[in-house]
C-alpha cells in the first residue's frame, strides 16, 4: 500500500511539474526557459541593404528544436503563395526575407510557445501573442525589420496587425495582411459572423483614411459622370480604360451597404484573388517605393501598368 501511495504521489508531481511550464507560480515552480539570446537568424532572400529594401521577418512559434527544418519549409511554402500574387512577384527584388527561430519546449502539459501563441477565446479562435516584449527584443537585433510574420503552430484563425500571425499552416492570408501593413489598405469584404468586425464603427465626420474605401456621403453618385468627378480615386477615370475598370462597388469595411470600393475583385476583398485592384496596386507600389527610399514616378508607373491589364477580370 505504501509503495502504491508513493507511485501516485510521483505521478501527481510529474504532472504538476509539467504544468509549471505554462503557469507562472512564483516560489515553487518556474516557467520554461527559452533561449532568446541564441535565436537562430537566417537570411533566406537578400536583395540589397535594409535601408533600400523592405524586410520581411518570419518568426517561429511552437516549433521544437527537431522541427527547425519543417519551419523553414513552411516559410518557403508561405513565400511561394506570396510570390504567386502579381504585385509581390513583380516587386520581389525589393524584399529581403529573414527567419528567426527560438525552439518551443515540449512538456508533459504540451507545447510551450516562446512568444506565447494562444487563442483569444472568440468564436473563431483568433490568435494573439502574450510575449510581445520578447518578440520585439529578438526581432530588434536584426539589421532590418519592416513586418514580422509569426508562423504559429497553435490551432486557430490567422490575424493581421503588428505582427501578422499565421495560424496552423494557414498561409493564404499573408498577401492580404501585408496589404494592411505595407499598403495601409482597408478590408473590402463584408462580414456577417465576426462580431469584432461588425462592432468596428465607421469614421465619423470624415472619410476613410484608406485609399480603397469611401462612404456614400463623400461622392456624388447621381450619375456615372458625377461619380467619376467626385470619388476618392477619381484620377483613375482620366486614364485610358478608366471607366471600364474602376467604379464604385458597394461593400467593404465588413459591411454590405454604404461603403464603396474601387473594383469588384481584389486581394483586399478576398485573399484567394491573385491580384490587387488598380487602386490598391498603385498605393502598394507607392508605399513600397517610399519604404525603400525610392522616388515614385506616377507617369512611368501607369505606362508599365496600364488599366487594360485589369480589364478582363476586375468587373465581374
Amino acid at each position: 500500500m505504501g509503495v502504491m501511495k508513493l507511485l501516485l504521489q510521483g505521478v501527481k508531481l510529474g504532472v504538476l511539474l509539467g504544468l509549471c511550464g505554462s503557469l507562472a507560480w512564483p516560489g515553487w515552480c518556474t516557467p520554461p526557459r527559452f533561449d532568446y539570446d541564441r535565436a537562430v537568424v537566417k537570411t533566406v532572400e537578400s536583395n540589397g541593404s535594409s535601408e533600400i529594401r523592405y524586410d520581411l521577418v518570419f518568426v517561429a512559434d511552437g516549433y521544437t528544436q527537431s522541427q527547425y527544418r519543417a519551419f523553414l519549409e513552411d516559410v518557403n511554402q508561405a513565400l511561394q503563395l506570396l510570390w504567386g500574387i502579381e504585385f509581390y512577384r513583380d516587386y520581389r527584388r525589393w524584399f529581403n526575407v529573414h527567419t528567426v527561430f527560438v525552439p518551443a519546449v515540449q512538456e508533459i502539459s504540451g507545447i510551450q510557445y516562446p512568444f506565447g501563441s494562444t487563442a483569444a477565446g472568440d468564436a473563431i479562435q483568433t490568435l494573439h501573442l502574450t510575449h510581445l516584449d520578447e518578440l520585439k527584443k529578438v526581432t530588434g537585433r536584426l539589421p532590418g525589420c519592416d513586418t514580422v510574420v509569426v508562423m504559429s503552430t497553435y490551432p486557430g484563425t490567422s490575424t493581421g496587425g503588428e505582427p501578422i500571425i499565421l495560424a496552423g499552416r494557414d498561409y493564404g492570408a499573408l498577401g492580404h495582411e501585408l496589404g494592411h501593413n505595407l499598403g495601409k489598405l482597408g478590408d473590402e469584404y463584408s462580414s456577417r459572423t465576426r462580431t469584432a468586425d461588425l462592432d468596428r464603427r465607421l469614421p465619423q465626420g470624415r472619410d476613410f483614411e484608406q485609399v480603397n474605401l469611401t462612404q456614400a456621403a463623400y461622392f456624388d453618385n447621381s450619375s456615372p459622370a458625377r461619380m467619376a468627378q467626385t470619388i476618392k480615386w477619381k484620377h483613375f477615370f482620366s486614364l485610358p480604360d478608366g471607366e471600364r475598370v474602376v467604379g464604385a462597388y458597394q461593400g467593404g469595411f465588413y459591411r454590405e451597404l454604404d461603403v464603396y470600393r474601387p473594383c469588384y475583385s481584389c486581394v483586399m476583398r478576398s485573399h484567394r484573388d491573385s491580384r490587387f485592384c488598380p487602386v490598391c496596386h498603385e498605393e502598394m507600389t507607392r508605399r513600397l517605393m517610399k519604404s525603400c527610399s525610392q522616388p515614385f514616378d506616377d507617369a512611368a508607373y501607369h505606362r508599365k501598368y496600364p488599366l487594360r491589364l485589369w480589364q478582363s477580370q476586375m468587373n465581374y
